[in-house]
């Protein structure tokens, strides 16, 4: 019988069997679940229906809210190592907590993974009441944590973190276990906080991945580094140099930056000039290939990484933005002197370089779970790369009723301002009807200018981006308001529902303007899914240039003048060209695909490396290469 009217089947059992419980009292419930945990607890048979049955019961009396159809087959499939695609709004914080009730009960430590750190503490704290009716002890792991916390908390039955909190401390169990003889074990482990050997994590059982989409596969080009800051004044002094050489260079005349993967060209008469002042470097720094590399970096700085979009400045020290959520990323810095770099181009203070002490992939440390699951709205497409890294079949869950999310044609510029400006007249038009407006940018330099650009027009606006981002519960809690303009990078409160009102309701619900696209079609959806959610009316349009982010990095300019005449063709032109978009994202995400697999590949050579140099890498013995 094929999976999803199985499913079916079951939870109308389930539902049909909580609808009788509803006669118990308080305490006959109470017991009646204690007795199903004792026996699941005790290896014995017990019924996983009449558990689930027991769970969406107690929901009620204790959350306020009675699961739904899809919550419960969600949890069902999560119980069976599914990655499900449910609907936004359908509810999957419910779900992975009747999820990780089931697997506490089976023994083993529960781990579901969240988006941020916000979201790890919100929702244990929303979910307690459920967990401590099941007996089931609930905690979370944030950035901050001293270790004590940490592994109290890591303790719990069920534990709310993120991926990179997760990984960050299994890496450091890893170093102090494998490193305990080295001469060097002390200074690492004082470096990391830790005073003695103990691990932190109390093992890799279950785990349920919250948004597994931006865990498992956007997430995943950047692997997770435990380093500790080497002192290295010659590479101070070298940045200092190069950023003065930097100077007399031109682009264009002496360098091109080509491709996605921002490669550095040096001409002939780049090399020249560097040949010229080569002198001014360090002598370390003097040999050819060594003077180009330190060049290389200043000129990515200089060109390519961009403040308050790829960094921020807070403090006089350089924060890393993730440009995939926009949030900061504090203690995360660039490898290869390009962090120097970038300091030095800013005027402040050159740190010291990392010393790297190990590094994992986030595939590679979600493989050594034992049970894995996950769900998001935006899984589709993924569905071979799952399966063939993590064996993670996806199932697509039908939504409680039906999306009313309605996608307008949108319109492409030639220039960013010509789009700004539509954009802008876009707000205006809608909030003079009073619809709540959200209006998506890729940085916190758009988000911010965007924001003066209406508010020298009269438009009042809220601001969601990762230098505000204390304030996010409280702007998404007014973002469905009527008249409510509300401008957010994609961190845009995911995982929390933008609730509206009724007169908004009437009105037409959410209209959420993207201005541009993402180098993934399922990030683009992410922020249309913050319309429409739950049956409610919601409306999206993506406008956009030939200027943004995507085509400049993977079109060359004669290419984009052509498009940009084909522009003034009128609406055959503007067709046209709106279909270069999903044809670069295609592009892109079949790069990042290909990426993600040689990373893997290669942190699975570094394990066989260390197994047979005689170190301690523990992880699943069989290659990924007969999979992939």
């Amino acid at each position: 019988m094929p999976v999803l009217p199985l499913l079916r089947e079951r939870t109308s059992r389930i539902l049909a069997h909580a609808e009788e419980l509803r006669k118990l009292g308080d305490e006959s419930l109470r017991a009646a679940l204690l007795e199903s945990r004792k026996r699941t607890r005790l290896g014995q048979r017990a019924s996983e229906e009449n558990a689930l049955a027991l769970l969406v019961e107690m929901a009620m009396r204790t959350l306020g809210r009675r699961p739904y159809e899809s919550q419960v087959m969600g949890a069902l499939a999560l119980r069976r190592g599914f990655a499900i695609q449910m609907a936004t709004g359908e509810g999957k914080t419910i779900t992975a907590a009747l999820a990780g009730v089931l697997a506490s009960w089976r023994g083993g430590n529960c781990h579901i993974v969240t988006a941020n750190d916000y979201l790890a503490r919100r929702d244990a704290l929303e979910m307690d009441p459920l967990f401590k009716a099941a007996e089931t002890r609930v905690a979370h792991v944030a950035g901050g944590m001293a270790k004590d916390e940490r592994v109290r908390n890591y303790s719990a039955s069920v534990v709310y973190a993120t991926s990179r909190e997760l990984l960050g401390d299994y890496l450091r169990d890893r170093i102090a276990r494998a490193g305990s003889d080295s001469p060097d074990a002390g200074l690492i482990r004082k470096v990391l906080g830790q005073g003695g050997t103990g691990d932190i994590l109390c093992g890799l059982d279950t785990a349920i991945i919250d948004e597994a989409d931006s865990v498992l596969a956007d997430e995943a080009l950047t692997p997770l580094i435990i380093s500790s800051p080497g002192r290295n004044q010659i590479l101070r002094d070298a940045t200092l140099a190069a950023h003065t050489i930097l100077e007399s260079l031109q682009a264009g005349i002496h360098y091109s930056i080509e491709g996605a993967g921002r490669e550095v060209r040096l001409t002939r008469a780049g090399q020249i000039v560097i040949d010229a002042m080569a002198e001014s470097l360090p002598a370390i720094w003097r040999a050819p290939s060594r003077r180009e590399e330190l060049l290389e970096q200043a000129i990515l700085a200089r060109d390519i990484y961009r403040r308050d979009v790829h960094y921020v400045v807070l403090e006089d020290r350089v924060v890393l933005v993730d440009e995939k959520t926009g949030r900061l990323l504090h203690g995360h810095t660039w490898s290869y002197g390009l962090n120097q770099a970038v300091e030095a181009k800013e005027g402040i203070a050159i740190s010291d370089p990392s010393e790297v002490h190990t590094r994992m992939s986030f595939q590679n440390f979600f493989r050594l779970y034992r049970h894995l699951s996950g769900m998001s709205g935006t899984i589709h497409g993924l569905e071979s790369e799952f399966w063939a890294i993590y064996r993670l079949p996806v199932l697509r869950l039908p939504p409680r009723v039906p999306l009313r999310l309605r996608l307008h044609a949108g319109s492409i510029h030639g220039r960013l301002e010509e789009k700004w400006e539509a954009v802008a007249g876009k707000v205006l038009d809608l909030q003079n009807h009073g619809r709540p407006v959200l209006v998506g940018t890729r940085s916190i330099k758009d988000s911010e200018a965007f924001a003066s650009r209406l508010r020298n027009r009269g438009v009042e606006c809220q601001v969601l981006n990762a230098l505000r981002h204390e304030e996010e519960a409280a702007v998404i809690a007014h973002a469905g308001e009527p008249g409510r303009v509300t401008i957010a990078t994609n961190m845009a409160g995911r995982g929390t529902d933008i609730r509206l009102p009724a007169d908004s309701i009437t009105l037409g619900g959410l209209f959420v303007i993207a201005t541009e696209r993402y180098e993934s079609r399922r990030i683009d959806w992410q922020l249309f899914g913050r319309a429409g959610r739950q049956g409610q009316p919601g409306d999206g349009v993506a406008i956009l240039s030939l200027e943004d982010e995507i085509v400049a990095r993977s079109m060359a300019p004669l290419l984009r003048r052509l498009f940009s005449e084909l522009l003034r063709s009128g609406a055959l032109g503007q067709r046209c060209v709106a279909l270069i978009f999903p044809y670069l994202q295609r592009r892109l995400e079949r790069r990042a695909a290909r990426i993600r697999t040689e990373m893997l590949l290669r942190d699975y050579r570094m394990e066989e490396m260390l197994s047979f140099a005689g170190s301690h890498a523990p992880g699943r013995k069989e290659s990924p290469t007969d999979a992939l």
